[in-house]
C-alpha cells in the first residue's frame, strides 16, 4: 500500500476537521517510492475513486515503467470494498 491521492470528498468536516491536510504523494513521487522500495505490487490508498486523475497518472507511470522493466512494480488499483489476494509463489 502506498499513499497516493486523496478522496474526492473530504469527510473529515463531519468530525470537526475543516481542512484536509495530507502527506500523500503525487503520482510521480509515489512511482519513485515504488521503485526505491522495490515493490512487486503497488496499491494506492487514501482515495475513494480509482478514476481520480492522480490515481490514473500513478497507474500510467507504473505501466510505463513495466514496459521498460518487467520487474517494476505492478499497479493494483482497487475501488472501495475490493480486495486483492496474494497466492503462494506470486
Amino acid at each position: 500500500m502506498i499513499n497516493v491521492g486523496v478522496p474526492r470528498e473530504h469527510r473529515g468536516a463531519a468530525h470537526g476537521v475543516l481542512v484536509y491536510l495530507t502527506g500523500e504523494m503525487d503520482a510521480r513521487e509515489a512511482a519513485l517510492a515504488c521503485q526505491w522500495l522495490g515493490l512487486r505490487y503497488a496499491i494506492p490508498c487514501h482515495h475513494d475513486d480509482p478514476t481520480l486523475p492522480e490515481i490514473v497518472r500513478f497507474r500510467e507511470r507504473l505501466s510505463e515503467a513495466r514496459q521498460l522493466d518487467p520487474t517494476a512494480s505492478e499497479p493494483v488499483i482497487l475501488s472501495p470494498g475490493e480486495t486483492f489476494m496474494l497466492h503462494p509463489n506470486t
